[in-house]
């Protein structure tokens, strides 16, 4: 009935063609005058307020138009301060929770490390004929100590702002190394894992993409089950000065629901073997590389992401 900031005065509200009786009609209310005044503050539409009927009998005027008008400026101001301030409250939790996040990461980081090199003593002096209860549990440990490691790593590189550090890094090579870490995993699952590379050596932070490589493959490997494939491919951009790594799977797709919300923080479709935080690190990541990530996917059909990056960081800090 009113434009955006425009006050409506309707003193005759069924003499009024811009009135619709419907409501009256449905609740049996008798609307006789009314006032319609948004909330507007700082340019941002917050709601309206609408005063049906003086208490007189008497017809709203001009007079009571402004005063509305007026009422309504100060309660739009004091909505938006209290959203402010609630907005304001919040960040300070967060920044809060996400100090205490990284601290703790940091510290069980460190545990794992002392965790892992005593792993490999206990490797490296089990009996060949250990008792197959004992390998099997020793496998299990293993298995959730790097679980365990995933997480730590993931919550690290989320809750920290960081430039990366960028060096010639042959990317087809990381891409195999990615690839033949992963290969075991694979073969268990029944996956097949396959990786090219048509471009040679460009400026990344190796260790930060061989992360978002982990992440990525990982996830494809869960989507395609047994019989599955999965290809990591290194392209040219379709602009200059870009290129492309592309990580293909022929698994079951992504739900358009869950397309929406892949990249929030702690969001998973795997249930609890998921931390819902690899594919927010991952863009993360390339993001902080001045790059983007996109996601094509069918259901039925796979999946592919593709991390566009430049060949030359812009902002990149150096060794």
């Amino acid at each position: 009935m009113a434009g955006h900031g425009e006050p409506l005065l309707v003193p005759d509200a069924y003499a009024d063609g811009r009135f619709n009786p419907a409501y009256d009609t449905q609740t049996g209310f008798r609307t006789r005058s009314l006032v319609c005044v948004p909330l507007v503050a700082k340019g941002k539409s917050l709601g309206v307020i609408q005063i049906l009927n003086r208490r007189d009998g008497r017809p709203f005027g001009e007079e009571d138009l402004q005063l509305a008008h007026a009422v309504a400026s100060l309660v739009a101001v004091a909505i938006l301060n209290a959203e402010e301030h609630e907005a304001r409250l919040q960040a300070e939790r967060l920044a809060a929770v996400g100090q205490t996040v990284a601290g703790t990461a940091h510290c069980i980081k460190n545990i794992l490390a002392g965790l892992q090199a005593g792993s490999y003593i206990v490797d490296e002096n089990l009996p060949a004929d250990a008792d197959g209860q004992v390998r099997y549990g020793w496998g299990v440990v293993k298995s959730n100590m790097g679980f365990l490691s995933n997480i730590i790593l993931d919550m690290l590189n989320y809750s920290r702002a960081r430039k990366p550090l960028c060096q010639p890094c042959d990317v087809g090579s990381l891409c195999e190394d990615v690839v033949r870490l992963l290969g075991e995993q694979a073969a268990a699952k029944g996956v097949v894992l396959t990786t090219r590379s048509e471009i040679g050596t460009v400026r990344i932070d190796e260790t930060a993409i061989r992360r978002c490589l982990i992440n990525l493959v990982g996830n494809a490997m869960d989507a395609c089950g047994a019989d599955g494939t999965v290809q990591v491919e290194v392209t040219r951009g379709e602009s200059a000065g870009e290129f492309s790594i592309s990580v293909r799977d022929n698994g079951g797709g992504i739900e358009p629901v869950a397309m929406e919300k892949i990249f929030d923080p702690f969001f998973s479709t795997k249930g609890g073997k998921g931390t819902g935080l690899g594919l927010p690190v991952t863009k993360k990541i390339v993001e902080e590389h001045g790059g983007r990530i996109l996601v094509e996917s069918e259901q039925g059909a796979g999946t592919v992401f593709r991390l566009i990056l430049p060949t030359q960081p812009t902002a990149e800090t150096h060794a």
